[in-house]
């Protein structure tokens, strides 16, 4: 089984081979939601951003359940110029539940 940090080299490695993509680290550079008076900062385990300041966010969900996932997606559809979202699942362990 592939690590949740090899998972995530990976996706940084993808990125810079497209010249295209700038990869990012949640839990280094969050992403900003506001609503309102409200402001949360939403820590994706990796987000591409395009020039055009598209987003394409990955969430590696290896141990988390699918509530967690549910939340995740809620966060990322409040984010602005969302483009994408991504969840990467261990296929056994969800095999299991």
């Amino acid at each position: 089984m592939t690590s949740h940090t090899t998972v995530k080299d990976i996706l940084f490695e993808i990125a810079e081979s497209t010249k295209y993509w700038k990869a990012k680290s949640g839990d280094s550079q969050p992403l900003d939601i506001r609503k309102g008076k409200r402001h949360i900062e939403y820590n994706p385990d990796v987000y591409w951003m395009s020039p055009q300041g598209k987003i394409f966010i990955f969430e590696v969900a290896y141990t988390e359940d699918q509530r967690a996932i549910v939340g995740e997606l809620t966060l990322s559809s409040l984010v602005p110029n969302i483009w994408r979202f991504c969840v990467i699942v261990n296929n056994e362990e969800w095999q299991k539940k």
